[in-house]
Order: structure tokens, then sequence, then C-alpha cells
């Protein structure tokens, strides 16, 4: 019986290299696979992250007062600054003036958390919206509420107990009324700190007769605050009779505003007098509004509504340089084109990141306010 030869001398040098080469050529594409596996669920959570942060981001600017937001950035978080970007960097803006650009506001927001994660955000809110050039009803506070109803027969009464009309020829006396009489009415503003005083006076007349009256009713507004936008700082709401008389004739109401540098107010003339011996195709109103603010391409909002027809009133505002008819329309309600459909884009940044990076997540909605 042969015996087995058995050989103790190892591997040879080529063997191991070639063994090397075989692990090599297997396990380099599998730790391969393993690092884009472990660098693309590391990128997936990123996004996953800032995908609630977004989302988390566009539910605040939903739910907050979009008017306020717009004046104030710390509205949407602490720290929020609206900016501009230029170059890819942030530069801060201070005005109002300086935050509005064509009706698009761009905001940066630091530490939005998305959970282990915290991103830098750049929002930008477009108002740049077709919808927005449609004029739409804005709801009004009574501010306050001024009744003069009662001062026609007042003055009536004053004028035949304080003139005797001479016989005519015939010895008839002409019997007095309020038809002889020409009213005037004056809607001023007097401010005491940050309230004001606002006064309706109505002037009553007759030259023959050398009657001159005037009635007058107050009320404050209290903790008035100038305004840097383009809506009222208050409403005064006038309830009188128009058709106060007989026969065709002209009434002019006069708005006295020496703050308007500073604010406008608007002013609601309500009239409830009935219409049953078809007084309004005599009457008619002229309605001055001194001052209102206009605004550098000399323009200017209506800041007067009233219910009576809008072909028997004219209404014009005035300023310092400048006169312009401004149109009625006949309701109690102002009409104004106004920014309530806004586009929302987010981008988030990894922290310390800025725009000249690309953005870790972008998300784009609308919201109608």
């Amino acid at each position: 019986m042969k015996k087995l030869k058995t050989s103790n001398h190892g591997s040879t040098l080529i063997e191991i290299i070639m063994a090397i080469l075989i692990f090599g050529i297997i396990t380099v594409p599998l730790l391969r696979a393993f690092l884009v596996s472990a660098n693309s669920s590391k990128k997936s959570v990123e996004v996953s992250e800032a995908t609630v942060a977004a989302q988390s981001l566009v539910e605040r600017i939903s739910a907050a007062d979009i008017d306020e937001l717009l004046k104030n950035s710390e509205v949407l978080s602490k720290g929020a600054r609206f900016c501009e970007i230029s170059n890819g960097t942030y530069t801060e803006l201070e005005t109002a003036a300086q935050k509005h650009l064509k009706g698009t506001y761009h905001l940066y927001v630091p530490e939005i958390s998305g959970g282990t994660r915290e991103f830098d955000a750049l929002v930008t809110i477009s108002a740049d919206n077709k919808d927005n050039e449609e004029t739409i009803g804005i709801y009004s506070e009574i501010d306050t509420m001024i009744n003069m109803r009662g001062y026609d027969t007042i003055a009536e009464k004053a004028y035949i107990a304080q003139c005797t009309p001479e016989p005519n020829e015939g010895g008839y006396v002409p019997v007095l009324s309020i038809n002889e009489l020409s009213r005037n009415i004056t809607i001023s503003a007097l401010r005491q700190s940050n309230d004001y005083e606002i006064t309706v006076t109505m002037h009553y007349e007759n030259s023959a007769y050398g009657f001159s009256k005037d009635y007058s009713e107050s009320a404050f507004i209290r903790g008035v605050k100038n305004s840097d936008s383009d809506e009222a700082a208050f409403s005064v709401f006038l309830i009188y009779d128009a058709y106060y008389k007989d026969g065709t004739y002209t009434e002019d109401v006069s708005i006295e505003n020496n703050y308007w540098q500073e604010l406008d107010f608007n002013v609601f003339l309500v009239n409830t007098s009935e219409d049953t011996a078809n007084y309004k195709t005599n009457y008619t109103a002229s309605i001055n509004y001194k001052n209102q603010h206009f605004d550098k391409g000399g323009k200017t909002q209506p800041r007067v509504f009233t219910n009576l027809p809008s072909d028997t009133v004219s209404y014009s505002a005035h300023s310092d340089h400048a006169s312009v008819p401004l149109p009625i329309s006949g309701y109690l309600v102002e009409e104004r084109a106004k920014d309530r459909r806004y586009l929302i884009s987010v981008d988030l940044y990894r922290q310390g990141e800025g725009p000249k990076e690309k953005p870790v997540f972008s998300l784009d909605s609308q919201r109608l306010y």
C-alpha cells in the first residue's frame, strides 16, 4: 500500500496575490454599494425632515394674519427678517417701502426644525396675481356713529321762532318752514394724543332773515395708530336725512382732516330719509375731503361711501398740491383692490448655507386670505 505525499511548504506568492485580487474584486463594489446606500439613507432622512419643516412653515403662514405678518416678520418666527437677495447673500430690510417690491416679499427664517436637524429658510410671498387686481368689499369697523337726524326739526323751530316775515302787498304773511333754509355739513377731526375727537356740524342759514345756526355732535375714538399702509385708520358713520326739504338744492359736505400726512379716515354718509316726493331728482351733494393722503404717483384711495345715488353726488379729494375727483359707488361698502391670493415658496438650506447653494428641499403653495 502506497502512502500519500503531503507538502507543508504553504501557498505561493502568486496564489496570495490572486486571492487578494479576487477578494478586492468582490468587496469593492459591495463596499461602494454600502456607502451609497448609507449616504442615500442619510439624504432621505434629511429630505424627510426638510419636508416636515417646510410644511410646518407653510402652515404657520396660512394660520397667520397676513396683514400683520407683512408688517412684522416675527409673527412668523423669532429671528425672521425681511430681506433682499443679492449674489447669494441676504440683506436685511428695515422699512415697509423696502419690504415690498412689485407685490413680492422675501423673508429669511433661521433655525427651522424638522426633527433632529435645523434648517435656514427663504420664504417668498408673492401677491403678483391677477385676482388681486379685482375690487372687493372691505369690512369696516364702526369706530364711531353720530346721529344728526333730529336737527332739521330743531333748526326749523328756531328759524320760525326767531324770524318774523313781513306781509306781502296783498297782506298775506308767508309761512316760514325749513324749505327756506340752506344746510351745509362739516365733519372734522381733532387729535388729542392718540385719541381723536370727531365733530359733525350742521349749519343752517337764511341770509334774507339774518338767520344762522350751528348744531354739533361729537364723539371720541380712542387709541388710534398711524397707518403705514393704504388702509383707513378709523371709520366715521354719519346718520342723517339728506332729503330734508322740498325743491331743488345742493348741499355741501366738507370733511376736514388736518392730519392727512399721517393718516386717512373713512366717512360713511348714511341717508335715512325716504324718497317719498322724488326728492333725489332735485337733490345734489358736493363732497370735499380736505385733505387726503396722495402717494408719489399722485393717486389716493376713495374715503367717502354713501347710499345716496351715485349720479347725485360729486366727491373730490384734496391735498396741499392736488385735487382730484373720485368715484362714488352708491353703496355703504368700501370697495378696493386688495391682495388676498398669495403664492408662497419655501426653500430650505442647511444651516449656514444660503441661496448660493442648492436648497435641500423646496415647497410651493397658494393661499387665499
